[in-house]
Parts: structure tokens; sequence; C-alpha cells
């Protein structure tokens, strides 16, 4: 049955069978030691990109703190600068308050 039928058609693929097929489970046998290394390996490398993780992770989180502990600071010095400015505002009103009842006093003395 090899071989093209009349019509060109092909009805069924031919099946390969398991023993000749190339990653046969028969062709994977390694040594204990090989999958031990291997089983390693692998662990190895998802330490090392937990690892990586971690730093990122940490990285993120201080860059965040970092950047509450400015809008922290900026807030704080802007109220400290509008209690200021109010605190020196109400000693300049006290001293123009002061500098009229000067004024009205010497005006008073002059007559």
């Amino acid at each position: 049955m090899d071989g093209i039928n009349k019509s060109s058609r092909t009805w069924k693929a031919y099946k390969v069978t398991k023993s000749l097929k190339p990653n046969n489970a028969i062709t994977k046998k390694t040594s204990w030691e090989k999958k031990r290394e291997e089983a390693l390996k692998e662990k190895e490398f998802k330490d090392k990109l937990a690892q990586m993780k971690q730093e990122k992770q940490d990285l993120k989180l201080q860059k965040l703190n970092a950047r509450k502990e400015r809008e922290q600071k900026k807030i704080e010095k802007e109220r400290l600068e509008l209690l200021h400015k109010r605190l020196n505002q109400k000693r300049i009103d006290r001293l123009r308050r002061k500098e009229k009842r000067n004024k009205a006093l010497s005006e008073g003395r002059k007559r």
C-alpha cells in the first residue's frame, strides 16, 4: 500500500512506532547522578530567580517609602511655613497697632 493513490489523495498517515521515535523513553534514560545534577541546577536557577524578584520588590518598596517620606516632609514644611507666616503676620499687625497708638499719642501731645 505504499505510494500515491490514483486520485493523489492520502487517506491515512502512516504511524511511526514508539520504538523508532527519537524522543522515546528508552533513549532518554539517564543516570541518577545526571538527574541529581539537573535537579540541583534547576533548584539553583529557581533560587536565583526568587532572589532577584525579592531584590526588585525591596527596591520598589524602598522607592515607595522614600516618596512617602518626601511628601510628608513637603507637607510638614508647608505647614510650618504657613504657621510661621501667620505668626509673623500677627507680629506685624501688633507692631502696626502699636505705631498707630504712638502716632495718635504723639499727635495728641502736639496739640
